[in-house]
């Protein structure tokens, strides 16, 4: 694979591989992480937290919502 930015502020960089293929890759942090957020579906519940992982306390990496 390679990779280059496609956009001088290095926000989005463009990808190829093997295929052939070329994907524009989004580098912001909080766009990524709002992205990936509104994908996690269904979130784990408190009460299933704890019934899994007993000694480990619930940190959602997501807002709720």
């Amino acid at each position: 694979m390679a990779a280059v930015p496609a956009v001088p502020d290095g926000t989005v960089l463009a990808t190829g591989g093997d295929d052939f293929t070329i994907r524009l890759r989004d580098t912001d942090p909080h766009r990524v992480a709002t992205r990936v957020c509104a994908g996690a579906y269904p979130r784990i519940t408190g009460a299933r937290w704890t019934r899994h992982f007993t000694a480990v306390d619930l940190h959602p990496p997501c807002p709720a919502g």
